[in-house]
């Protein structure tokens, strides 16, 4: 018995091509011929929708789109590395300092950036810091001034001292939020929140502007 052969189907775009070009070959030279058969397989192998200069045969491959969850990871886990290697902490607490400004920032709508600068300021990312002046952990809150939040914080992070960090970030980005909201300002809000350090909000800037950029190449690098 013969055996049956099945022809082979051509895609539609490459048959009409070489249909077109079964036509127009008579009259055409061997290079234009040549030029011809080129063009039409590349158009008949890219979509219609591919850019120009595409691979072909490389597949187009949708954007990525992360949840804002998925983002807020990915920047925390980049800001925690970045802690870790800049002043010199451990990865355990240095994530933890981050989980913690992410939490806070996000009840008082600030930027979690914003919180990160102040404690590398006042504190170089030590939660046992203190000053002369009675200032405690990582945002440097003064107790006999804020003792009534301190004890309020504990509802939430079941701790009252200020060398929690939980609670010491807690409470310091309410008194700052407090000092944006009485001063409609941040550049007052910071000098009040400083006792009017010298150059502190420049400083404060410098550094907010630091971790955004590295919260910025989280997410890119993320996509």
């Amino acid at each position: 018995m013969t055996p049956v052969t099945t022809p082979r189907r051509r895609r539609p775009a490459l048959a009409a091509a070489m249909a077109f070009l079964a036509l127009s070959f008579s009259a055409a030279s061997p290079g234009v011929q040549a030029q011809s058969l080129l063009q039409a397989w590349q158009n008949a192998a890219l979509p219609a929708d591919a850019p120009i200069g595409a691979p072909q045969g490389t597949p187009l491959q949708p954007a990525v789109q992360l949840s804002p969850q998925a983002a807020a990871e990915a920047e925390k886990g980049a800001l925690a590395r970045f802690i870790s290697a800049e002043y010199k902490t451990s990865t355990t607490l240095a994530a933890r300092i981050v989980n913690a400004a992410y939490d806070a920032a996000s009840r008082y709508s600030i930027s979690p950036s914003l919180v990160l600068a102040i404690i590398s300021r006042e504190s170089t990312f030590n939660p046992r810091a203190t000053s002369g002046y009675g200032a405690q952990g990582l945002m440097q809150v003064v107790p006999r001034f804020h003792m009534d939040k301190v004890q309020e914080a504990r509802a939430v992070t079941a701790e009252a001292s200020l060398f929690h960090p939980e609670t010491n970030i807690a409470v310091g980005t309410r008194i700052l939020a407090e000092y944006m909201e009485a001063e409609s300002s941040l550049p007052r809000a910071l000098v009040k929140y400083s006792g009017k350090a010298y150059r502190y909000i420049e400083k404060v800037m410098r550094e907010r502007d630091a971790f955004e950029r590295v919260r910025l190449e989280a997410d890119d690098e993320a996509v």
